[in-house]
């Protein structure tokens, strides 16, 4: 099994064990803040892009790292956007939807692509930015308060709290692999030491993000 498959199946089993131990209150709430935390970010992310575009040059250093990572040279970009996609190690289910989108953009070309997965990142970075930021707020502000009853859960709320233990973790390992996946393009060592074209897990963790449409925002 694949690293990136096997650390989505370690969190599974810890969400099921912490799940377990803390009960369906208690984990319930946890999976709340972090919808709610998830949803903010979503909502406000155009507004933290705007933020840091404008005190950081991120989306023109992006840029320049994906043309300096392609393998296609910088006179043939304008009809090769397939080589891009394939020197960065794109997975190949978002092959045919870069290239829409870049299509959509009148930009079907290598170009394009890039431009597209320049986007792409920024608005990952953006809504990584934002849901820690939100995330971090709700908890300070005791935006959910802990239950300090000291009452343990009952058999069956132990159960539930492990399958809502399993759904939190879940959802926390395709947000933090929704934002964190796309630099992998960029880090030729990364894609060597977790393989991600060949994770199948992790593959369909970043679908489930993806459907999402963060990173096209």
């Amino acid at each position: 099994m694949l690293w990136l498959d096997l650390g989505l199946c370690i969190v599974c089993l810890w969400g099921g064990v912490s799940g377990y131990l803390a009960g369906w209150r208690k984990i319930s709430q946890r999976l709340a803040l972090l919808i709610v935390a998830a949803a903010t970010a979503a909502v406000f992310q155009g507004d933290m892009k705007l933020f840091i575009t404008l005190h950081y040059p991120v989306d023109l250093a992006i840029r320049t790292l994906l043309i300096n990572r392609s393998a296609v040279p910088v006179g043939t970009m304008a009809s090769y956007p397939e080589a891009v996609l394939n020197s960065l190690e794109i997975p190949a289910w978002l092959h045919p939807l870069l290239v829409e989108k870049a299509t959509a953009a009148a930009t079907a070309s290598a170009t394009g692509v890039i431009d597209i997965l320049t986007m792409i990142m920024v608005n990952a970075l953006s809504f990584a930015a934002g849901f820690a930021l939100w995330g971090g707020a709700f908890q300070l502000a005791g935006f959910f308060r802990q239950n300090h009853s000291g009452v343990l859960s009952n058999y069956r709320g132990q159960w539930g709290g492990a399958i809502i233990g399993v759904i939190l973790h879940i959802w926390i390992f395709v947000l933090i692999a929704g934002a964190v996946a796309p630099f992998f393009w960029l880090i030729p060592l990364a894609r060597e030491l977790f393989d991600p074209q060949q994770a199948y897990l992790f593959n369909k963790a970043l679908q489930l993000f993806n459907s999402t449409g963060i990173w096209w925002n």
